[in-house]
């Protein structure tokens, strides 16, 4: 059984005014609250735990998944109520079961996210990325981590090798930036496969691409995060990359959307009603 984490705990800032009265996994798109979309993508992959964790009008969240109309589901809160952990102290205290519980009763024993690699979703993206495709390739590359990317615009880029392995982080707009390894060290492994092949690179071989909002993780992760409390899981990865197998994804096929801007939220409702029109998932 295959788990995930779905990141629903920010205050959602770029959201407001809507968030100013509810979590931003609970604004609505089209009538649907964001993080059902996540939660039918993943139900959709094969995933039935989902644990969701929480900060910002907690308890509103608490209650939506309580009465969530799925009973294949199995809902876990890791509560960030106390601090908020950011993303990657966020999937390190989903780990660490630490003040982890299921909304409803579950076996003994029955722990989420330890016993195999598990999805990392973001609340605020929509995505019709092939989830099942993502997490064959993780497995695949025994990879640590395996982060779904994008050709697109965005102003802080990943750097990936032409095989993509994570070598480091650019800022387009300021020029800063952050290389852990370059595409002349040593192979960690063999290429990942991507779904298109990569485009030219740049003159120093290393590409920019954007992060999707979606990874897959395997659980040994939890070794390597000497960090504790709140910290970002981008510099962690940053970090660790250069001797651990960190990859990249690569689908330039895929419709992604940023529900998480109020300004922009007409258009990524417009958007995203479009595409559900022609999928096969129910509205």
């Amino acid at each position: 059984m295959t788990d995930a984490l779905v990141l629903a705990a920010g205050y959602g800032t770029r959201l407001q005014p809507y968030t100013l009265t509810r979590p931003k996994a609970l604004v609505e798109v089209n009538g649907h609250p964001m993080i059902d979309y996540a939660i039918r993508r993943l139900k959709a992959a094969g995933v039935r735990r989902i644990v969701v964790n929480v900060h910002h009008f907690a308890g509103q969240i608490v209650d939506y998944l309580s009465h969530y109309p799925d009973p294949d589901i199995v809902f876990w809160i890791s509560d960030e109520t106390d601090a908020l952990c950011d993303t990657g102290g966020g999937i390190r205290k989903a780990l660490l079961g630490d003040k982890v519980y299921p909304l409803r009763d579950v076996p003994a024993g029955d722990v989420p996210l330890r016993q195999a690699p598990f999805f990392v979703y973001n609340a605020d993206i929509w995505c019709d990325t092939d989830l099942r495709t993502l997490y064959e390739a993780h497995v695949a590359a025994r990879a640590l981590a395996t982060l779904a990317v994008k050709q697109r615009n965005t102003s802080r880029a990943l750097l990936v090798a032409p095989d993509g392995t994570l070598c480091g982080w650019r800022h387009l707009g300021t020029g800063e930036e952050k290389i852990s390894r370059t595409v002349s060290d040593e192979t960690l492994a063999g290429p990942l496969p991507v779904c298109t092949p990569h485009h030219t690179s740049l003159s120093d071989g290393l590409e920019p691409v954007a992060f999707s909002g979606i990874q897959v993780v395997s659980p040994e992760i939890l070794s390597d995060m000497t960090e504790s409390g709140a910290f970002s899981i981008t510099d962690f990865y940053l970090r660790i990359c250069a001797t651990r197998r960190v990859q990249t994804w690569l689908d330039d096929r895929c419709l992604w959307v940023d529900m998480g801007n109020a300004q922009t939220l007409d258009s990524a409702a417009s958007l995203i009603a479009g595409q559900e029109r022609q999928s096969r998932l129910p509205m």
